[in-house]
């Protein structure tokens, strides 16, 4: 799956989370509202949508501030599926 196909699943993830949300791959999503509650549901949310289960050491700020870093966390997922 490539990169940009994953970003446009991502960003559907993130709006189901904050459906009033205006963002883009970089914006910082603590910025547009998310809390420690969304991010769970974000969790839950790439889980469903990618068939993978993220590792909860991988359950950082460091891999959830952005779309961006969001998408490499899920390529890296699928890669090793």
């Amino acid at each position: 799956m490539k990169l940009e196909a994953i970003e446009e699943t991502v960003v559907t993830c993130v709006k189901e989370v904050l459906p009033e949300a205006e963002f883009d791959s970089a914006t910082p999503l603590e910025e547009v509202g998310m809390d420690s509650m969304n991010y769970i549901r974000l969790v839950v949310e790439l889980e469903d949508s990618f068939g993978i289960e993220i590792q909860d050491q991988d359950i950082s700020l460091d891999n959830f501030a952005t779309v961006a870093m969001i998408s490499q966390l899920v390529s890296r997922y699928i890669q090793h599926n």
